[in-house]
């Protein structure tokens, strides 16, 4: 596998593994961004390690964008329940450097949209 294979399938696995919740419950199948992070990256290590690669992804917190809009400030101010508000807070994603190239990718947007294109970015 490459190393974009292997994110694939990551998120893929984490996505089937887990259904967001506000608080994380991983044995139970639910966790939020933290949770996802978590696995994604233990899930990804593991892959990476099983095809001789050196790299280890690692969770991050930042915040989701696209078309250059910060959805995690956006969310926040219109966000109708406490629930949505903690999902864009100090948001966890996934960290691999692969050669020069810094990939970001985000298990829990990717469950809850289907999304594997928004950008994220780290603080």
């Amino acid at each position: 596998m490459t190393e974009m294979q292997i994110m694939d399938y990551s998120l893929d696995l984490t996505a089937k593994s887990l259904k967001f919740a506000e608080k994380n419950d991983i044995e139970h199948g639910k966790a939020n961004c933290v949770g996802y992070a978590q696995l994604c990256s233990a899930i990804c290590n593991q892959a990476l390690k099983n095809n001789g690669y050196s790299q280890r992804a690692k969770p991050v917190v930042g915040y989701i964008a696209d078309c250059g809009i910060n959805l995690c400030a956006l969310f926040k101010s219109v966000a109708p329940t406490r629930h949505w508000q903690n999902f864009v807070k100090d948001h966890d994603f996934v960290e691999l450097q692969v050669g020069d190239t810094t990939y970001y990718f985000d298990p829990s947007v990717y469950d809850v949209l289907g999304n594997k294109c928004l950008t994220t970015k780290a603080l």
